[in-house]
């Protein structure tokens, strides 16, 4: 186990080293972490190895999408720190969003907390429904230096909060991914949230 970095005994954090996902140029560990609800998560975070004061990125990826291989779902470049982050449902309706948002931050958290990693220049991306709680985790952590929503389905956010009171709070970069013919997502739901986003933004 390793301590977080300014608090050898926090028990929200413990990361144990994964040796068969490490290689030549990062390491690769199991990080559990202690959610506001009191519930155990897991992730993975994969650091290059003897490198300081790097950009980091916490990727949200929704259980259901979860690939065979962890490996699979790593995406950030070799030179940045990843955390990999497979939300699932916990409660019932916005309950689902709150939990998986707390467990978004707690990532945050872990990365501030970290001697590898350039504060200033943590990133957060989603797809699907985990692009919900990527808009919504830079809209209220200001650590988030931009936000990468992919592919967003926002019914579900759009049904339990007033779109004003996701975005009226955000003053860090977005980029927008819009399938145009993905059909799970409504595209009047997705710029509804996109036109009401005062920050700089682009989508293709």
């Amino acid at each position: 186990k390793i301590p977080v970095v300014g608090n050898d005994f926090d028990p929200k954090f413990s990361i144990v080293k994964n040796k068969g996902m490490s290689g030549r140029e990062k390491n690769v560990y199991e990080l559990k972490m202690v959610s506001a609800d009191g519930c155990t998560v897991g992730a993975y975070v994969a650091f290059p190895k003897g490198k300081r004061n790097l950009k980091s990125i916490v990727s949200i990826v929704p259980q259901e999408r979860r690939s065979e291989n962890v490996m699979s779902d790593f995406t950030a470049p070799a030179n940045m720190i990843e955390l990999v982050l497979y939300v699932s449902q916990r409660g019932k309706g916005d309950e689902q969003i709150v939990n998986a948002l707390a467990d978004v931050l707690l990532c945050i958290d872990f990365l501030s907390g970290r001697k590898e990693s350039d504060t200033g220049s943590i990133y957060v991306q989603g797809t699907g429904k985990a692009a919900s709680v990527a808009l919504m985790a830079s809209a209220m952590d200001k650590r988030v230096a931009a936000s990468f929503v992919y592919a967003p389905d926002f019914g579900n956010l759009i049904e339990n909060f007033p779109v004003a009171s996701v975005v009226e709070k955000m003053t860090s970069p977005v980029l927008f991914g819009l399938g145009l013919q993905d059909t799970p997502q409504k595209l009047t739901e997705d710029f509804a949230i996109y036109n009401a986003i005062g920050t700089k933004k682009e989508y293709f």
